[in-house]
């Protein structure tokens, strides 16, 4: 199975960068605690696979001397190189399943909303190769995200306006891996004896439907889509009307109307056989 490159276009990562949301502190927590168990600080370094432009990398960085982000991408590697302030973090242009790391030197190697796009065997093979024995390999990501509200009325209709726009609308131009987000990685078992499986976090922010609208914009399939036919991009100004109507005030404005927005994390952990001394 080949990689899919796709987030490459500036335009596209200028937008990633500014809408795309971060992970909460819990899921790194969750990651080193897996890690510490056999594999005590300090910590060398970490690798970070398909970094895009960044948002991950930073995540673990407070832990290990030394972090790298690896994105085949130049464009995203130029922004998070752009953006990056912290001394132990650089970012690299490379492939995922041939990393310029000497094998058995890293203590945890990352890969966060990208495996589904790489050639998954050759991924876990490289990971394997550049682990330090009991060093562990962390793939995650966030599910499609919903549209809380305290009222139950008020958030169906948010749903179904959702799904609309999302399957209907947007169906036909997502990548057909993007079914592995939506079943959250189900379909994914790392190749270690010790691995397990974490379903228990999520990401839920707050944010103006102006935000939001801009996130949708990121999405692989609204670019597609803008790209095959120009005149769909009416499509997220009606959307934005649905989700005013939905909230009872059609004329608000984008940016003060503010939305619960929930994504749910699944986190697949697995640690390279060493001896426990």
């Amino acid at each position: 199975m080949a990689n899919i490159r796709l987030f490459e276009k500036v335009s596209h990562v200028d937008s990633y960068v500014k809408f795309r949301p971060t992970y909460p502190a819990e899921l790194y927590h969750r990651i080193l605690s897996f890690l510490n168990k056999k594999k005590p600080p300090p910590h060398g370094t970490a690798v970070d696979v398909g970094c895009g432009s960044g948002q991950s990398t930073h995540g673990i960085a407070p832990s290990f001397q030394r972090v790298i982000g690896f994105d085949i991408s130049k464009a995203q590697i130029e922004a998070a190189s752009k953006a990056n302030t912290t001394s132990n973090v650089e970012f690299k242009v490379s492939p995922a399943d041939s990393l310029p790391v000497e094998a058995g030197s890293v203590d945890l190697v990352t890969c966060a909303q990208a495996v589904h796009w790489l050639d998954f065997k050759s991924f876990c093979e490289e990971s394997r190769r550049i682990l330090r024995p009991r060093g562990c390999l962390a793939v995650y990501g966030y599910g499609v995200p919903w549209l809380d509200h305290q009222k139950p009325a008020i958030k169906k209709l948010l749903a179904k306006d959702f799904d609309e726009l999302y399957f209907d609308a947007l169906g036909s131009y997502w990548n057909e891996r993007r079914r592995h987000i939506e079943n959250k990685y189900a379909d994914f078992s790392l190749p270690f004896e010790e691995s397990e499986r974490d379903d228990s976090l999520e990401i839920r922010v707050e944010w103006s439907l102006a935000h939001f609208i801009g996130y949708l914009r990121s999405w692989s399939a609204y670019q597609l889509c803008l790209e095959k036919d120009p005149t769909k991009e009416t499509l997220l100004p009606e959307y934005q009307k649905k989700v005013l109507t939905a909230l009872g005030d059609p004329e608000a404005s984008p940016n003060d109307t503010m939305l619960q927005i929930v994504s749910p994390i699944f986190l697949l952990l697995g640690r390279k056989p060493g001896d426990t001394a």
